[in-house]
């Protein structure tokens, strides 16, 4: 490594990321590999091309070493592998974005994690439920319906809304197992404002409430069947006219983890 110069590892990775950009053809290839190894007559019919138009695209990559033959069937190699899931992350945070550009435009997003920033294409095909003119909680009440059938219950909570202890008490009444993470200024307007109500939440069996001392700029639920996220808007506003709504499987499992890390950073409340 010593023997070349920081110019050179630039083009060679700069020639890597051409490569594989510039040619449609050697994307899909990457990515059908991805998925199993493949015939030549297999890829021509997965692609729609003709041999003629694969093979040289095939010897390229075999020059790159991202694929080679093994038993008629063309194969990623390991770096062939990584590169192909990078593209995929990739082509998935592309739709994540280009569904409402708008509004990730408008929101703060660098208040979500880094790490899971970068896994944000694991919202899948995620719903953004608006208020209209004529249903201003159109939001919250699409969030309380599907809050109402959940079997448990994870959520972080930056903001006071009206109403959160008592509709936290309904759930706690089905004997929903339910997980709250506030941050440090919403536990303590609860204590001045909401003592009592408070005291009753922390005396069901079925739940538990916590308080995390690092900032927290973002709101979110996650349940065995959707994950709701609200986030701010970039003047520091909070948005509650939107939130972002999925039933992927993935991104119950993207909320599952996010809770997971606040909850590693937030310790049990006693009043």
């Amino acid at each position: 490594m010593s023997n070349i110069s920081l110019l050179e590892i630039n083009k060679q990775t700069w020639d890597l990321f051409e490569f594989m950009v510039l040619s449609e053809k050697r994307r899909n290839l990457l990515l059908l590999l991805l998925d199993s190894p493949k015939t030549l007559s297999e890829i021509r019919e997965a692609l729609l091309v003709t041999s003629s138009g694969i093979i040289p695209q095939i010897r390229k990559m075999e020059d790159y070493k991202l694929i080679y033959q093994k038993e008629r069937k063309h194969v990623l190699t390991e770096m062939g592998k990584v590169l192909a899931e990078y593209l995929q992350n990739f082509q998935k945070i592309q739709l994540i974005f280009g569904k409402d550009i708008k509004f990730w435009n408008e929101h703060n997003i660098s208040v979500i994690p880094h790490d899971f920033r970068l896994k944000l294409h694991e919202l899948g095909n995620y719903e953004i439920i608006k208020s209209t003119p004529t249903d201003l909680f159109r939001p919250n009440n699409e969030y309380m319906k599907n809050l109402l059938k959940a079997r448990w219950i994870k959520g972080v909570s930056s903001v006071l809304q009206e109403n959160f202890l008592e509709n936290i008490g309904v759930i706690a009444d089905k004997n929903v197992c339910n997980s709250i993470i506030f941050k440090k200024e919403i536990l303590e307007n609860l204590k001045e404002t909401q003592k009592e109500n408070l005291k009753k939440y922390l005396n069901y069996k079925n739940t538990s409430i916590m308080v995390c001392d690092e900032k927290i700029e973002i709101d979110f639920t996650v349940t065995d069947f959707f994950l709701s996220i609200r986030l701010f808007l970039e003047d520091g506003t909070y948005d509650f006219h939107q939130n972002i709504l999925s039933f992927d499987e993935s991104a119950i499992i993207w909320g599952k983890e996010l809770f997971s890390y606040y909850e590693e950073r937030s310790r049990n409340v006693r009043i």
